[in-house]
């Protein structure tokens, strides 16, 4: 005989998204200095979630025109990692802004209208 069977498959999908963003900005010479941004990543019940690879943008703007540069980390066991842009001109660069673009992890679903915050701006020490 033959027929036809339908079931659901009912259950949460496991999702991540970004928690926080905290960032600090530090002389490095005379010239020059250097903006870490940290990227801590939720699971749905908003725990940390190791291993997830964290893709984002670095932008700064200033009269000399604007600049750009990727950034990715991958999460240790506290679902932290952090970035850093070094070399950024003391006097033409006044801040430095981080966007996280996507996170990636087998079997997780990024939800980014679940994010907490998207991006950071670290201003010159």
């Amino acid at each position: 005989t033959s027929g036809t069977v339908n079931f659901s498959v009912t259950g949460a999908v496991a999702s991540i998204h970004v928690g926080t963003l905290t960032g600090s900005g530090s002389v490095q010479n005379f010239f020059n200095w250097r903006a870490d941004v940290t990227v801590t990543v939720h699971n749905g019940s908003h725990g940390p979630v190791q291993g997830v690879s964290v893709s984002g943008t670095w932008s700064f703007a200033n009269g000399l025109g604007n600049g750009s540069g990727s950034g990715n980390c991958t999460t240790n066991a506290s679902g932290q990692c952090t970035l850093s842009r070094t070399g950024l001109g003391r006097l033409t660069r006044p801040e430095a802004t981080y966007t996280v673009n996507s996170l990636t992890l087998g079997g997780q679903v990024y939800q980014p209208g679940s994010n907490h915050v998207t991006s950071i701006t670290v201003n010159r020490p």
